[in-house]
């Protein structure tokens, strides 16, 4: 009797490790790697582009995978970055028109960008520079982040599923199946 049921008991956690907890196991892994991948991706945008973390984060998305559908997107806006972004709020709120410049231009990022200026522009302050020697016309200066973002983070999603992927999905098993085993043990 007591065979059968210890049978009975084990065969249902069984199903439920492998029809509850495997999937979770797996959902979570593959947000952790994706969040992984978010991470290390920005970091090394912005040390080759020296935009700051926090303004290339902003363009990272993460959809998140679920026991029911094992995916997850990570969504990257490879849309410019703008220079007036890269000023600490505080910097920005002390900024007026005209000001926060240099004899030479602006220095932004690291950067100096000569005959530019800060001066409101759709509603908010930007930094411009002239196209010639007129008044107008006058371009907005924004950084591209298209190619190193596209080229890091293919490469860094590449080495963290091969690499880390495996690592972390063995270490949600173990956890899920020794939960599983010590309930009602």
């Amino acid at each position: 009797m007591t065979l059968d049921r210890d049978l009975a008991r084990l065969g249902r956690k069984l199903r439920r490790i492998s029809n509850v907890e495997l999937p979770r196991a797996n959902a979570r892994a593959l947000n952790d790697s994706g969040a992984r991948v978010r991470t290390r991706s920005v970091r090394g945008i912005s040390a080759e582009t020296k935009l700051k973390q926090k303004a290339v984060r902003k363009r990272y998305y993460l959809k998140r995978a679920t026991a029911k559908k094992q995916t997850v997107r990570l969504t990257v806006y490879t849309r410019d970055v703008s220079a007036i972004s890269q000023f600490t709020p505080a910097r920005r709120r002390k900024l007026v028109p005209g000001r926060g410049t240099n004899r030479r231009g602006v220095t932004v990022a690291g950067r100096q960008i000569s005959s530019a200026f800060i001066a409101e522009g759709k509603g908010n302050l930007q930094v411009f520079k002239r196209r010639g020697d007129r008044r107008l016309p006058i371009d907005s200066i924004k950084f591209p982040i298209q190619k190193p973002a596209v080229r890091i983070t293919v490469r860094v999603a590449k080495r963290v599923m091969k690499s880390q992927y495996p690592r972390i999905l063995e270490r949600e098993l173990k956890f899920r199946i020794n939960k599983v085993a010590s309930a009602n043990a």
